[in-house]
Parts: structure tokens; C-alpha cells; sequence
């Protein structure tokens, strides 16, 4: 019997819970629907070294970039007042996958979203760089 695959954190329905430490870009305050929010642009760095073993070690590097979605006053209040481009957080938030068109290719694409509220998150300002 083969062992059970690695599962996320927690999951529901339609969300995981994502824990990770990122770089703020391009910070921007809104609203949707008269509810206050904060959007950025949260870059992900991941180093470490290749699991095979080679004559020499291989070092693997790699970037992601992730929407940054927070929702509720208190959260916005919070990012907009201590958050800025180039600061490095911590977040704890619902991870979800959003479809977006993309009409010059006439198919679907799917953006991966991270949300922060009131009812679920955490947010942490570490560093400004």
C-alpha cells in the first residue's frame, strides 16, 4: 500500500490555507462592493539546493508572484498605513485559484489568489527593505 499523498494545511470546499513570506509590490487601496480592501502584488522567493546528487552542488533558485487580497477595516487601515512597496510579511491567508479569460488566446487561465479578512488571516509586517 503506497503512503498517503502530502495533503495542505487545511482544506475546505474551494480554498487551502496558505502560510508564506513575501515581498510587497505595487500596493494599491480600493473597494468592492463599498467594503474597504488592499490589493499588492506579493513576490515569493524560494533557494535551496537540488536534491540529486551531482559532482557539484546545484543550486536552485526560483520566483513566484501572487495576488495579495485584503478584505474588513482593519486589515486595510493596517496595510495602508505600514505597508509600502518593498516591505517583506508574513501572511497566513485562504489560497484559491481564480479563472481570468484571456481573449487574444480565446481560453482560460487560471490566477492563484491569496485572501486576508476578518473572518480568516493574519498579516505581519517583518521588515521594510
Amino acid at each position: 500500500m503506497s503512503p498517503s499523498p502530502v495533503l495542505p494545511l487545511s482544506r475546505w470546499s474551494h480554498f487551502t490555507t496558505h502560510c508564506c513570506v513575501g515581498v510587497v509590490r505595487s500596493p494599491c487601496r480600493g473597494s468592492t462592493f463599498g467594503e474597504p480592501l488592499w490589493t499588492c502584488r506579493l513576490l515569493l522567493t524560494g533557494c535551496g539546493f537540488s536534491a540529486h546528487r551531482l559532482p557539484q552542488p546545484n543550486v536552485v533558485c526560483s520566483q513566484e508572484t501572487l495576488t495579495l487580497k485584503c478584505r474588513g477595516v482593519p486589515f486595510v487601515e493596517f496595510s495602508t498605513a505600514e505597508l509600502r512597496e518593498g516591505a517583506l510579511v508574513h501572511v497566513v491567508a485562504k489560497m484559491y485559484k481564480k479563472p481570468r479569460f484571456v481573449p487574444i488566446h480565446g481560453t482560460y487561465v487560471e490566477d492563484t489568489e491569496l485572501l486576508v479578512s476578518e473572518q480568516f488571516g493574519s498579516l505581519v509586517l517583518l521588515a521594510t527593505l
